[in-house]
């Protein structure tokens, strides 16, 4: 008997002892998102699982473990580059001074603090090294290593293929790179189709996905064949381009992040943190190329702004912030947010200037714009809305923005 109370007094004890030490490392993971953010999103990735990579995959045929499985991704991901040209001194100068706000280093162990600190004395070294290497066709071998890290796509995560490779190189290596990527990205432009998006300065997804919307709103207009449901870019397009199912995709995978940060952050985490892992984790999703399936519908609008108010729900308590049922507006001026109605529109309202700008590379969505030509009307419109007689045609995305931009300046 009296082992027995002697063992329940000690689980206790170690229960008690246990739970201080988690609580006290938790209040280091608050305080450490300023200081060392690394820390605190190592934290939050360890309870997502982001990192996990299965102890057996496959590549093709070839099933492996271990060491061998960095092997398949060496096998998966080797490439071929070349290049030539001449580089001045105050390209390099320039990329040197953009190593300011960097704070990460190279397999190699140099940071990029401190070639930054030594650019003054760096630079001329550098501009012999990196024109030797253009006139003699060699790329330095050291510059080459690499530590790469595989990152999860989708699928099936025994796959190699379902990954994709981030390399983290010598920071030398990379400004000769950005240096002479800048050098030949204007001769590609001058062969790369009109149609290209990826990797393609000032455009994006959004614009690519943008671009197949109008395409799809034309072939109605010219009666061609229906289409079916079609996914395309993290985008869901549908015949009658409603992009109910695609709402229907976002709002429930942004609920179940926003579930996976009250599970292990609600009651531990400071409303800073939190706000900073919603707005990552969650926000993001329910705005990604929010400009292409905008709701028109009042049913999807309050759908995807309930996303925001379980989270303001949430924070209130933790706040203690006192409002009405469905009445956030208290918690969203705590917080300094705007609803996320609100930041479609300005999405909706970037793009067009985006556009008019040149900002947007985007050519065939730029001859879809309508300027008004100011004549003897009184109307301060900047943009001329054609009649449309389809539901479908009038929730064009540029007809949106064109239309909300007119709103503001009557």
């Amino acid at each position: 008997m009296h082992y027995r109370h002697r063992f329940s007094f000690l689980r206790a004890q170690v229960k008690l002892e246990s739970r201080l030490a988690y609580e006290s490392y938790l209040s280091r993971i608050n305080t450490s998102l300023q200081n060392d953010p690394h820390t605190f999103w190592s934290f939050i990735n360890n309870r997502r699982n982001t990192s996990g990579i299965p102890n057996v995959m496959n590549y093709g045929d070839i099933i492996a473990s271990d060491v061998d499985i960095a092997n398949l991704f060496a096998l998966l991901f080797n490439s071929v580059y070349k290049s030539p040209l001449t580089i001045e001194l105050d390209e390099v100068e320039e990329n040197l001074l953009s190593l300011r706000t960097t704070k990460s280093r190279g397999p190699d162990g140099i940071s990029a603090q401190f070639l930054f600190s030594i650019r003054a004395q760096l630079k001329y070294p550098l501009l012999y090294l990196f024109n030797l290497s253009l006139a003699e066709g060699i790329f330095p071998s050291i510059w080459k290593t690499s530590q790469v890290t595989p990152i999860y796509k989708s699928g099936d995560p025994g796959s190699v293929s379902n990954y994709r490779p981030i390399s983290g190189l010598p920071l030398i290596g990379k400004l000769f790179e950005k240096i002479v990527n800048k050098c030949i990205e204007r001769r590609f432009k001058l062969v790369l189709s009109t149609n290209q998006h990826g990797f393609y300065g000032g455009r994006s997804t959004t614009t690519s996905a943008l671009e197949f919307s109008a395409f799809i709103r034309d072939s109605f207009k010219n009666m061609s064949q229906r289409i079916n449901q079609v996914e395309d870019l993290g985008f869901i397009f549908t015949p009658t381009l409603s992009f109910a199912p695609h709402i229907d995709w976002i709002v429930g995978k942004a609920l179940r992040s926003l579930g996976f940060i009250r599970r292990h952050a609600g009651s531990v985490m400071s409303v800073r943190c939190l706000l900073i892992l919603y707005t990552t984790l969650v926000r993001s999703i329910v705005e990604h190329g929010s400009v292409v399936w905008s709701p028109r519908t009042k049913c999807d609008i309050i759908r995807i702004e309930r996303v925001q108010h379980r989270f303001l729900s949430m924070v209130s308590r933790s706040m203690g912030i006192n409002h009405e049922p469905h009445d956030y507006k208290p918690v969203l001026i705590a917080l300094n947010l705007s609803t996320l109605s609100e930041r479609r529109n300005m999405s909706d309202i970037k793009l067009l200037n985006g556009l008019v700008s040149g900002v947007i590379d985007s050519p065939d969505l730029l001859s879809r714009i309508g300027f008004r030509i100011p004549g003897t009307t009184r109307s301060r419109d900047p943009y001329y809305l054609a009649s449309v007689s389809k539901n479908y045609l009038d929730d064009d995305p540029l007809r949106r923005a064109m239309s909300l931009v007119n709103s503001q300046t009557s």
